[in-house]
C-alpha cells in the first residue's frame, strides 16, 4: 500500500532534519500492518515506514503529515522516536475503543480495547481518548 504525502509540512520549528527531504520519502505500510488494519478497521493509527538515502528510518501514520525519526530499537522490537519536524520527543496517548458486544443496539459489556497512539506534543494535537467502537 503506497501512502502519498497529502499535507506537506508548512512550518519547521528549530529542527536539525530536512523536512523537504522527509516529504519526498516513499512511506509504505508493511504487510503485517496492512493485514492488521484490514482485520481491525477501528484502529486510529496505522504506521507507514520509509528510509532516507542514509538509511535512517522514519514512521508516519496513514493520513497524517508529521513523520517520526526512529531513534532506537531494542532486541524485542520496541522503538523510540523523535519528531521529524521539530526534533522533539514523541509521546503516546491511550485511545480506548469500546466493544459493543450486547444484543441490544449500541451497547456493550463495558469492555474496551486500548491502543497507544503516538503524537508530537509540539506539532500535533493530542489524539482523542475515545476511539471508534468495535462492533462484534
Amino acid at each position: 500500500m503506497l501512502i502519498k504525502n497529502i499535507n506537506p509540512y508548512k512550518v519547521v520549528c528549530g529542527t536539525n532534519f530536512m523536512p523537504t527531504a522527509i516529504e519526498k520519502l516513499d512511506f509504505r505500510v508493511n504487510q503485517e500492518w496492512a493485514d492488521c488494519a484490514r482485520e481491525n478497521p477501528w484502529l486510529d493509527f496505522v504506521p507507514a515506514f520509509a528510509k532516507d538515502s542514509k538509511g535512517q528510518e522514519f514512521m508516519r501514520g496513514v493520513g497524517r503529515s508529521v513523520a517520526y525519526k526512529i531513534k532506537t530499537e531494542d532486541a524485542k522490537g520496541k522503538q523510540t522516536y523523535e519528531c521529524g519536524q521539530c526534533g522533539g520527543e514523541v509521546m503516546a496517548t491511550n485511545v480506548a475503543h469500546p466493544i459493543l458486544d450486547s444484543p441490544i443496539c449500541c451497547s456493550g459489556s463495558g469492555r474496551v480495547r486500548n491502543e497507544q497512539v503516538p503524537y508530537c506534543p509540539k506539532c500535533e494535537t493530542r489524539p482523542r481518548g475515545s476511539g471508534e467502537p468495535i462492533i462484534l
